[in-house]
């Protein structure tokens, strides 16, 4: 009877606990071996159910969420409550097995260890295959709790690594923020810039066109003050041209006033002449008029 419960107790050990830490388990199975009666016991393990492996429902949970590869914070949340079920799961493994035993062995919850037990109840085996059994199966029951301490120590150093990303997760994304926050006064200082362009854009059409009218203007007064040019230039002709013959009409005027004077002073002479010659043209009548009286 006694060697039925130990080797239940084996059976529910390894079944609930051995996977975990079996040095000869593959990947997808756990194997544990003891030799009774010159008779080898092997018990294969397929991880199935809720025993499979953490590490399997690790990577399966962070396929079902489906996760992107820059959501940091959805990551971590995913890590802690992985971590948490990992503990949870092996502290419900370790209690469900010392319950199983307890009950087998017919303990209450208040009863001594169950090493102590097993130690005590040692002394019942009289065969010695017996004790061997038992002896190896405390030895088994043994490498796994302390296995299971291991993995607690690894899962509590996991836990403070967590805790490390997550302090470091947090001053990233104070940092984040900061940037953020830089960001956005950048792009309102930037959407101001585009303002202001947008402003100065349209005065420079406004000046541009202005200037392109002013242009116009001043392409036409150009061509205005080219016909003026050409005007004065006329004009300068023309006066010059006038003054030519103005000179060439007082220089006319000049030699017909000197040829006046000369045709006065000549129509007086010749006017003295003709005076003369009148008198002595009458005295000549006058003195052949007393010719003929005379004769």
């Amino acid at each position: 009877m006694e060697y039925r419960v130990l080797y239940l107790i084996c059976v529910l050990a390894i079944t609930l606990c051995f996977e975990p830490v079996s040095a000869a388990a593959s990947e997808d199975e756990a194997v544990c071996g003891f030799t009774h009666n010159d008779c080898s016991y092997e018990i294969r393990l397929v991880p199935k159910g809720n025993c499979r492996h953490q590490d399997k429902v690790f990577m399966e949970s962070m396929m079902d969420k489906q996760l992107d590869s820059s959501d940091y914070s959805s990551k971590m949340h995913l890590m802690e409550r992985a971590f948490s079920d990992v503990r949870v799961d092996h502290e419900k493994r370790l209690e469900g097995l010392e319950k199983a035993v307890r009950d087998l062995l017919g303990l209450d919850t208040n009863s001594a260890e169950i090493d102590q037990e097993i130690h005590r109840r040692r002394g019942n085996f009289q065969n010695s295959d017996d004790k061997e059994v038992v002896s190896k199966l405390h030895e088994e029951f043994t490498k796994l709790r302390i296995e299971i301490k291991r993995k607690n120590s690894d899962l509590m150093d996991a836990e403070i690594k967590y805790n490390d990303t997550m302090v470091t997760l947090k001053d990233a994304q104070l940092k984040l923020l900061r940037t953020s926050q830089d960001l956005l006064d950048a792009e309102n200082k930037v959407s101001f810039m585009e303002r202001e362009r947008m402003i100065l854009r349209n005065q420079l059409k406004d000046k541009s066109y202005r200037l392109d009218k002013t242009g116009s203007k001043a392409t036409e007064c150009e061509n205005k003050t080219g016909t003026l040019q050409t005007q004065v230039f006329s004009l300068y002709r023309s006066e010059a041209t006038l003054k030519e013959d103005l000179e060439t009409c007082v220089y006319e005027k000049n030699s017909t006033i000197v040829k006046l004077n000369e045709a006065k002073r000549r129509h007086a002479h010749l006017k003295r002449r003709h005076s003369d010659q009148r008198t002595i043209l009458t005295i000549r009548e006058n003195e052949l008029i007393d010719c003929y009286s005379g004769k």
